[in-house]
């Protein structure tokens, strides 16, 4: 890996060092870490905030970016693995307001404003081969029925 050295712990890395970095802390962030004390290594905050500006905000809701990324990533499939399922679930969340300083808006209140506790997330998952994209997510405050689901749009 080559950075620009830019001043005391300061780097300027290329977006190929920021992939390979974001792919061997998505597969296993304590090693990431591990590995980062003995080689220079972009910060995780640097990843996250590569993210944020090259994906864009993930807003609640199906998301067009995550669409984007399923049909490429089908694209390359053979037409067989192209197979899948929509599925859900829902998960229980911290009440809390996180303020999102990139893109200065406050994250953690439901469709209805209030503070949310769950959050319903949906995803493609393939059949014959194993891999998996979610679509997108919406906040709650509270379970609601699958007959609900339905108001539910892009």
């Amino acid at each position: 890996m080559r950075a620009s050295y830019r001043g005391p712990n300061k780097f300027r890395w290329s977006v190929t060092d920021k992939l390979l970095s974001l792919q061997l802390q998505y597969k296993n962030a304590s090693a990431y870490r591990y590995v980062a004390k003995h080689l220079h290594l972009p910060s995780v905050s640097t990843l996250r905030k590569f993210v944020s500006t090259t994906a864009g905000s993930l807003g609640e809701g199906f998301s067009p970016v995550l669409f984007d990324i399923l049909r490429r990533r089908v694209s390359e499939l053979p037409h067989r693995d192209c197979q899948c399922s929509l599925v859900f679930d829902e998960m229980t969340v911290k009440c809390t307001l996180t303020y999102d300083k990139y893109h200065d808006k406050i994250i953690g209140f439901s469709h209805d404003g209030q503070l949310a506790n769950e959050v319903r997330v949906f995803m493609i998952r393939g059949l014959r081969m194993k891999w998996k994209q979610a679509v997108g997510y919406f906040f709650y405050t509270q379970h609601c029925c699958y007959s609900q689901l339905g108001c539910l749009h892009y």
